[in-house]
């Protein structure tokens, strides 16, 4: 069937005013535009047609040096995806807000200094991607986004994020590492479908004891950080895989994390351990435990135990006395070894 006529108009208007030549034009069965990606193309602007293209879905705009995008894209009622990473916007028009099919948004790797209020009202959006912009707040409107499974803030300048996130119960994966960040606010404790937690890189020195209530979390990275201690209440997320507390400030751990019997990975590297608890001994999928560059004087024997164990890490402790420096010159399966065998002529084994 042959194409409609006002799209391919539009389409011959990018050909012949703006010479591109879009990667990707597709058509429905009626004829009508639902895909264009003219993306990588060294955009400076972008025509305000573009908005008449009714039937279009997806818009692939990344990757150019766009400084503005028009008012207009916000008359694209069918859109589902709009790609936008990757270019020089300081700001993106609130007529955006009236995009009700829209499911995924990328905005990252722009200058963004803020975005408009009116994106709260998208409430169909299941992604959305802000990393790499100069952010230094985010609306609290973004809380009313309530089929949100992704959303990404790293690397901006955020020195604080409203406790609206809270309200985002669908969220799977938060990112807010990179920022600025002293506090996060508990209401991060209600994300119930929180997978992916991701606070590495901030100024945060404590965490609020709720996200302990994050019960499906898998994933927690909270190094490079100011942590002096972390709370008990992390030894209840039992589905947790992943939990890195390296670079911070911490002197311990609580036994609590000797709960975490999912637990695969633990990074405790570059902080001030002076002694990590035998209840670490309890962790039996443990895969990788990276204690390097501690203060650690020994190390429970109960950690012979962890016969999962792929990757032991405990170089750069200066003062440990236990295991030897001569075992642990040996890696993995001599530092096992030699922890097997002090558990095993312990008293009472």
């Amino acid at each position: 069937m042959e194409n409609s006529s006002g799209d391919q108009a539009i389409v011959e208007l990018l050909i012949s005013i703006y010479k591109v030549i879009p990667n990707d034009v597709k058509y429905d069965d009626l004829g009508n535009l639902i895909t264009l990606d003219i993306s990588d193309k060294g955009l400076t602007q972008v025509p305000a047609e573009l908005g008449q293209l009714r039937s279009l879905q997806e818009l692939y705009l990344f990757g150019n040096q766009l400084r503005e995008v028009p008012a207009e894209l916000g008359q694209l009622r069918s859109l589902q995806e709009l790609y936008l990473a990757g270019n020089q916007l300081r700001e993106v028009p609130a007529e955006l807000g009236q995009l009700r099919s829209l499911q995924e948004l990328y905005l990252s790797g722009n200058q963004l200094t803020g975005i408009p209020t009116e994106l709260g009202q998208l409430r169909g959006l299941q992604e959305l991607y802000l990393s790499g912009n100069q952010l230094r707040e985010v609306p609290t409107e973004l809380g009313q986004l309530r089929d949100l499974h992704m959303l990404d803030l790293s690397g901006n300048q955020l020195r604080e994020v409203p406790a609206e996130l809270g309200q985002l119960r669908d969220l799977h994966m938060l990112d807010l590492s990179g920022n600025q960040l002293r506090e996060v606010p508990a209401e991060l404790g209600q994300l119930s479908r929180l997978e992916k937690l991701y606070l590495a890189g901030n100024q945060l020195r404590e965490v609020p004891a709720e996200l302990g209530q994050l019960r499906g979390l898998q994933e927690l990275y909270l190094s490079g950080n100011q942590l002096r201690e972390v709370p008990t209440e992390l030894g209840q997320l039992r589905d947790l895989q992943e939990l890195d507390l390296s670079g911070n400030q911490l002197t311990g751990i609580p036994t609590e994390l000797g709960q975490l019997c999912g637990l695969q990975d633990l990074y405790l590297a570059g902080n001030q351990l002076r002694e990590v608890p035998a209840e670490l001994g309890q962790l039996r999928d443990l895969h990788m435990l990276d204690l390097s560059g501690n203060q650690l004087r020994e190390v429970p024997a109960e950690l012979g135990q962890l016969s999962r164990l792929h990757a032991f890490c405990i170089e750069d402790n200066d003062q440990l006395l236990t295991p030897p420096s001569e075992i642990v010159s040996q890696g993995t399966i001599a530092i096992l070894t030699f922890l097997q065998r002090m558990w095993r002529e312990s008293p009472g084994h």
